[in-house]
């Protein structure tokens, strides 16, 4: 009886750990697969995009040439006209009193252009001198350029700059002159530009693209994805890889980008520095991470 005690106490324990459920395992600690870029020096022109709207600076009046009444007006609103073509025709008052039968009097396009508008009709009675029909001249196509008073040492007559049409059309653009008044709500003066684009209606808003010059000296470079930033643009930051599973904030200062890559003026990096390009997005400081391989 004694002998069963003893047996029953040290079985008891036995039974006990075999029924006791193991302790749950931690849970491994996501991380994120990015990749990694280093430093390469370099210099990034500076550039500017400004605004550009189309305009037609020469419109010719077509004028009665005698005081009578309009025969023919083959011509309409935003018609378009070639050198040559027949405007209008009229007889003088006296012929048409007279009953006389004459060759009419013919009027024809000087230039090139776009029929802005035509003011009388077929038998209107006109004054000599008084507009029948008025012209826009095609080839006085311009655009007019907005350029801020702050850049006018950069950018001023015979600037080049790069033309970006709102269908993607890009041509080279040359200011010419500057008109005589500036904006004074927006502190800009207009420069008149030409460029090769064919037709296009007045009033057409473009961009205009200048560089107005490269930074002094080389500075550290990196692709323009690795940085990021805050909503509103006033503080900047890249994510370092401090080992191969944790990745660490810094800021940093930005000078001139570009549509690729920005310039970095400080904190001064390490040529073997590694730098997140790829996952850098909404990583946190002491973020984990996975290094996959780098450019």
């Amino acid at each position: 009886m004694i002998m069963n005690k003893y047996l029953f106490a040290l079985i008891l324990p036995l039974l006990a750990g075999c029924g006791s459920s193991q302790q749950p395992q931690p849970e491994p600690t996501p991380s994120t697969a990015v990749t990694t870029t280093t430093i390469h020096q370099g210099a990034i022109s500076q550039q500017i995009t400004l605004q550009a709207q189309t305009d037609y600076l020469h419109q010719i009046t077509l004028t009665a040439p005698v005081t009578g009444y309009i025969r023919a007006l083959p011509v309409r609103p935003d018609d378009m006209v070639r050198r040559g073509s027949l405007l209008f025709t009229m007889v003088s008052a006296e012929q048409q009193a007279l009953g006389v039968a004459t060759t009419p009097l013919s009027v024809h396009a000087s230039c090139q252009g776009l029929v802005s508008s035509v003011l009388p009709q077929v038998g209107s009675f006109v004054t000599e001198g008084s507009p029948v029909c008025i012209i826009t001249d095609l080839n006085s196509l311009v655009f007019k350029v907005k350029v801020p008073s702050d850049y006018s040492r950069q950018i001023h007559t015979g600037s080049h700059g790069l033309l970006i049409l709102p269908d993607g059309r890009r041509s080279s653009i040359v200011l010419s002159r500057p008109l005589m008044e500036m904006n004074t709500d927006d502190q800009t003066v207009a420069y008149v530009a030409r460029a090769s684009v064919g037709f296009l209606p007045a009033g057409l808003t473009a961009q205009v693209i200048f560089t107005i010059g490269s930074t002094s000296g080389q500075h550290q470079v990196l692709p323009k994805e690795a940085v990021q930033s805050d909503a509103n643009l006033s503080s900047f930051w890249v994510m370092v890889a401090a080992n191969d599973t944790t990745a660490t904030r810094v800021p940093v200062t930005i000078g001139n980008q570009n549509r690729d890559e920005v310039e970095i003026l400080s904190p001064h990096f390490s040529p073997s520095t590694r730098i997140i390009v790829q996952g850098a997005y909404g990583l946190d400081d002491q973020a984990r991470i996975r290094l996959s391989e780098g450019r």
